[in-house]
């Protein structure tokens, strides 16, 4: 079972993600209208894309240490076996699930 706290912190970071998309868009179509207020709003929206980005990576790093880490993903199969029916070995947890071929 994953500890309540880490599930807490993911979706802290992940609703943190989702208002500033909203407040993104807002923002992104004051852009629309002309003059130098668009203009601002343009620039505004262009380097708030770039902090959106990083706000993805942290919530998407938190979801996979979720599954990899903690386990989360044991909740949706039985005996904690991967979902082609196998174990996985040390190896699949390092290289994110993926074997060599």
């Amino acid at each position: 079972m994953v500890a309540d706290q880490v599930i807490e912190s993911h979706e802290e970071m992940a609703e943190a993600f989702l208002a500033a998309s909203a407040g993104l868009a807002v923002i992104a179509l004051v852009g629309l209208i002309g003059g130098l207020t668009g203009k601002t709003a343009r620039v505004v929206t262009a380097i708030g894309a770039l902090a959106l980005v990083g706000l993805a990576v942290r919530v998407g790093h938190s979801g996979g240490q979720l599954v990899y880490r903690y386990g989360a993903a044991s909740a949706y199969t039985s005996s904690g076996a991967a979902p082609n029916g196998t174990s996985p070995t040390r190896d699949d947890q390092h290289s994110g699930g993926e074997r060599d071929r």
